[in-house]
């Protein structure tokens, strides 16, 4: 029950999007891509990896590290507290 829970939570925003978004007018009228043009292209990974996985790191770096530092950790103390010696 927990699981559609998150999986309905998680999915009502997106489709509330779709639902403000603009119709194409001519989506029906546009020819069909050929077999040599491909999807997932150059430029996609590029803006995907790069560009979106950057941002998305930098975020996830601080919030962790925000959040961290707000219960008292340093961002220099955070480093060797799993006590594994290598």
């Amino acid at each position: 029950m927990l699981m559609l829970t998150i999986s309905v939570g998680t999915d009502i925003l997106p489709a509330l999007s779709f639902a403000y978004e603009a119709a194409e007018l001519d989506i029906m009228t546009r020819r069909p891509r050929t077999r040599k043009e491909h999807l997932v292209t150059v430029r996609l990974i590029t803006h995907a990896y790069l560009q979106m996985g950057f941002i998305s790191t930098a975020a996830g770096f601080f919030a962790y590290f925000s959040t961290m530092y707000y219960y008292g950790f340093t961002m220099s103390g955070l480093f060797g507290l799993s006590g594994s010696t290598l």
